[in-house]
């Protein structure tokens, strides 16, 4: 992922050449794939160019999945519910093409990736198999498991600058949830934000 963050930042340099350089603060909200309401903010350090920006990050970014199955144990079949509630920080570099320069106004595209700690609620109940692990009181049982994973960021999106100092945009934004011994496949937590920006 690193290395996908460089190589994202060695394609924009060389549009950066004669650039000036801004720090901003970006927040917002939208909702998460399951329609529950997430936030999202960052601190922002942007390199304009001639024609697009490089923009290098704090991002935060809070939001969650659940889903119901079903599965046998043998020849029985059970209802399985699972929860997922993630919040994470990470570094991320982006591309913002015709963003540039430092006074333009006007649409443009970003395209990002992050890399960093994601702290991860995970939870699987089911009222009727008994053996995930811990007993439920109503009958069946669960398995859970929290803990700071080093997780990843992917976001794509559309925004429109107001004024040289102020923009809004509109981001699809992904957290990938790493696997662990006791929830093997990867998660991956998709969210919509709209946020505004301040750039000085």
């Amino acid at each position: 992922m690193l290395l996908l963050i460089l190589a994202l930042l060695g394609i924009a340099l060389p549009h950066a050449a004669s650039a000036q350089v801004g720090a901003g603060l970006r927040g917002g909200s939208g909702w998460d794939r399951d329609g529950e309401t997430v936030y999202a903010g960052q601190l922002e350090i942007v390199e304009f160019g001639r024609w697009s920006s490089v923009e290098v990050g704090l991002s935060a970014l809070e939001g969650g999945r659940t889903g119901s199955y079903q599965g046998q144990t043998g020849f029985i079949t059970h209802d399985y519910r699972e929860a997922m509630q993630v919040r994470g920080l990470a570094l991320t570099a982006g591309l913002l093409l015709a963003h540039a320069p430092k006074d333009s106004r006007g649409p443009y595209v970003l395209l990002g990736l992050g890399l960093g700690p994601i702290d991860v609620d995970w939870r699987t109940d089911s009222p009727t198999d008994p053996t995930l692990g811990s007993p439920s009181a109503g009958g069946g049982s669960f398995t859970a498991e929290a803990g700071i994973l080093v997780g990843s960021m992917g976001t794509a999106g559309l925004g429109m600058r107001l004024h040289r100092n102020v923009d809004v945009r509109a981001q699809a934004i992904s957290l990938i949830v790493p696997s662990t011994d006791i929830r093997e496949d990867m998660e991956i937590v998709g969210t919509l934000t709209f946020t505004a920006g301040i750039i000085l």
